[in-house]
């Protein structure tokens, strides 16, 4: 089992917000899929999968800071 962490956006980021999921609980990942996206004040971002699986839960939903 592999947990996600919010990615740092940048060396200053304290704060960021889920703004998309793209993938599903119990939907299959592979590795490169897009996951999710979350912004900052500054930017956003699509975090890819990092390795291959199951997306078993989604404990953050969108809006989640």
């Amino acid at each position: 089992m592999h947990i996600l962490r919010l990615p740092a956006l940048g060396e200053t980021m304290e704060r960021g917000t889920i703004i998309a999921w793209f993938k599903a609980e119990g939907e299959e990942v592979s590795v490169g899929d897009a996951l999710y996206e979350v912004e900052n004040e500054k930017s956003a971002i699509v975090v890819e999968a990092m390795g291959a699986g199951l997306l078993a839960r989604i404990v953050a939903p969108v809006s989640t800071e």
